[in-house]
């Protein structure tokens, strides 16, 4: 159909679909120069970006070869960027060898699109040395072409100080298993239960240090009720002085009690309001019994003495005149009351 057969309606309406094609064309045209204007910087200016970074910063293609890293990459392990640019990352140096198919499997699962939440890694440095990175993987385009980004937060002071602190957790353990002392600290208020006590505890009285921790009374429970109250008054004491020590029966584990002997000491805030007992236990239970059974000589010697016939008198190192029995009285005219305590020299007068 010509032009000239057609109604004027259908002229106009070819017309306003002529306009419209138009309007699109115009508004494709203003978005390809929008997006000429916005278009990416070139490479090398991205790579002058990166250098600024202290975090490192890698891109692989999708099979795994390194095409670029940023100096924070290759610097921290004393390394080139030769001895990583163009080459396949399993091949690197810093990658130990026992740890490359972990690298392997990580890899084949982002190639698949799943990516890996943050992960720690452990490197080889040039020297020797082991170094520790933390490695953040995202997938994005590069010139239209897929790549995979890696960026690495290096994390080896932060892991040698945790280190440090476990080698010094683990010599303070050491310490406190090893130690005849039984370190502990407790609550300062209620029945002042254990909040930690050290594992030696069960070579000392056969309980495990988790006995005392969860129930709150097992210490004071396995006190010795003769001794509770001499207890009591020792660690009302304790909130005075901030310092207390005492000696009290406590029942092992096979039935029998031992002597322990308790110091400790009160933590308090900045304001002086009690935070924790601080102490320290020692079996004491030798040196009581060897009391007892020099006590219980020296009783025996003191009744054989006073029941020998002849007077009996003793001094010390320092002559000092420390027993005089009955019979010595008899013998010599003074008391022991007038003797004990004054020098043995000075009896010259006993013999006038």
């Amino acid at each position: 159909m010509s032009d000239k057969d057609k109604t004027k309606g259908q002229l106009v309406s070819e017309l306003e679909e002529m306009r419209q094609r138009v309007a699109v064309l115009e508004k494709s045209e203003v978005k390809h120069k929008q997006a000429e204007k916005i278009l990416p910087l070139p490479a090398e200016d991205y790579q002058k970006l990166f250098e600024l970074f202290p975090t490192g910063v890698t891109i692989l293609d999708m099979k795994g070869v390194i095409l670029y890293c940023n100096s924070a990459v290759y610097n921290k392990g004393g390394y080139t960027e030769d001895e990583f640019t163009g080459k396949h990352f399993s091949k690197i140096a810093p990658l130990r060898v026992k740890d490359i198919p972990t690298y392997i499997r990580v890899f084949n699962s982002i190639v698949r699109g799943k990516i890996p939440q943050p992960f720690e890694i452990t490197y080889q440095r040039k020297d020797g040395a082991t170094g520790w990175s933390e490695l953040g993987i995202s997938l994005i385009k590069v010139g239209g072409k897929q790549r995979i980004l890696v960026t690495q937060h290096d994390i080896t002071d932060r892991k040698k100080k945790g280190e440090q602190v476990y080698v010094a957790n683990e010599r303070l353990q050491y310490l406190l298993s090893a130690s005849p002392a039984v370190i502990y600290t407790a609550r300062p208020s209620g029945n002042y239960g254990a909040t930690f006590i050290s594992e030696n505890v069960s070579k000392t009285v056969g309980y495990e240090p988790q006995e005392f921790t969860k129930d709150s009374s097992f210490w004071v429970d396995h006190v010795h009720r003769d001794d509770l109250q001499k207890v009591y008054d020792a660690v009302t004491l304790l909130f005075e002085n901030s310092y207390g020590a005492y000696e009290y029966r406590f029942k092992h584990r096979n039935g029998n009690y031992i002597w322990i002997r308790d110091e400790m000491r009160l933590i308090r805030d900045e304001k002086g309001n009690p935070i924790e007992i601080v102490g320290y236990w020692a079996d004491i239970t030798e040196s009581k019994e060897a009391e007892e059974a020099l006590r219980e000589s020296e009783e025996r010697l003191r009744f054989h003495a006073e029941k020998s016939p002849m007077g009996v008198v003793e001094w010390g190192s320092d002559f000092i005149v420390t027993r005089w029995t009955g019979e010595a009285s008899n013998i010599f005219g003074w008391t022991a009351e007038e003797v004990i305590g004054k020098p043995i020299m000075d009896l010259h007068m006993i013999y006038e």
